[in-house]
């Protein structure tokens, strides 16, 4: 990622042009804009900043930047922690469960487990080829059924194209795909008038606070899957930023528009969103497909694993939402 921090003087002593200069985002190109209309010799030029990458967030305001009693030495932009703590405190609660896992296992288990050590090994390999194709297609032209065509193209010939031999050790079977399928297909019709009505009546739940969208898109992400989560919360976000700056969002007639003045005006309500989306799809087993997909493969390799219920009470609720909770009291 790349950081650029601008103070604009237009005229001639920052310290005179300070508290006159103006930014604002430019609605069509999601470019920042600058002037100062109190300077006699150019008050109706502009300067503007930019980047070719939509995925962007913008400010103009120095305090959001650097900090309340912060320097920009050391910018409170540039510490943003909040992936990487949720992520390092997940992987110390699973190496504390795992190590009491293996230590409760018989002794003669633990013997055989040490003494043979760890190995693996790497073939069908000409599938990371169709994973990178899968990940290219994310990016074609929003054109119909192009991108499904594409992905389904992509796995029909990574199932053609590798070994049978890797299909029978990897007890590869069409089961857990059509359980998974069956399932969302079901979740994602019935949760249709849900979506709906969050966007025609979301503002008026009051969700002004960026851990308010943590939470709610959180929760939702937990029974959804986080893609049809994260566009109505973003939805949201820009309907409530739109009634707290109309004139910002007057001119915005696209969606693109739209997106560019809410990461002006609100970059933190998107912050939340994107956040509570990803992190809260692990609270249960329908968070996410292949969240189901491994407990699938898992039970019908006879790999024990808890019901939906008793993952709930045993490691969501009492280890992984705590976290979760401080990782979003930390940094929103």
């Amino acid at each position: 990622s790349v950081t650029h921090y601008c103070e604009w003087v237009l005229g001639d002593l920052r310290e005179k042009s300070l508290l006159h200069v103006q930014t604002e985002v430019d609605l069509k190109t999601g470019a920042l804009l600058a002037r100062n209309y109190d300077n006699t010799e150019f008050p109706d030029r502009i300067v503007f900043l930019d980047v070719n990458d939509v995925s962007r967030t913008v400010t103009g305001d120095r305090k959001e930047f650097i900090g309340r009693n912060g320097s920009l030495s050391n910018p409170a932009a540039l510490k943003r922690g909040d992936t990487f703590a949720a992520v390092g405190l997940i992987l110390a609660a699973f190496y504390v469960l795992d190590r009491r896992s293996f230590h409760r296992m018989p002794a003669r288990l633990q013997a055989t487990a040490a003494a043979e050590g760890e190995t693996w090994r790497f073939e069908g390999a000409v599938n990371l080829l169709f994973l990178l194709v899968i990940i290219a297609a994310v990016f074609l032209p929003p054109r119909p059924l192009l991108r499904e065509a594409v992905m389904l193209a992509a796995a029909a010939f990574s199932y053609l194209v590798t070994p049978r031999a890797v299909h029978e050790e990897n007890q590869f079977s069409f089961g857990p795909v059509k359980e998974v399928a069956l399932l969302f297909a079901g979740i994602f019709v019935t949760m249709l008038p849900a979506l709906d009505y969050l966007t025609a009546h979301g503002p008026a739940f009051g969700l002004v606070h960026p851990l308010q969208y943590y939470f709610a898109s959180g929760a939702l992400s937990s029974v959804l899957d986080n893609a049809p989560t994260y566009v109505n919360f973003l939805q949201l976000a820009q309907a409530t930023a739109a009634t707290q700056f109309p004139a910002a969002f007057a001119g915005a007639a696209t969606p693109f528009a739209q997106t560019a003045a809410l990461l002006a005006h609100q970059p933190r309500y998107v912050i939340g969103v994107s956040l509570g989306s990803v992190f809260f799809g692990a609270m249960t087993y329908i968070g996410n497909g292949p969240n189901f997909m491994v407990k699938s493969i898992a039970h019908e390799a006879g790999v024990h694993c808890p019901s939906f219920v008793a993952y709930l009470a045993r490691y969501s609720l009492p280890i992984l939402l705590p976290i979760l909770a401080l990782v979003g009291w930390l940094f929103l």
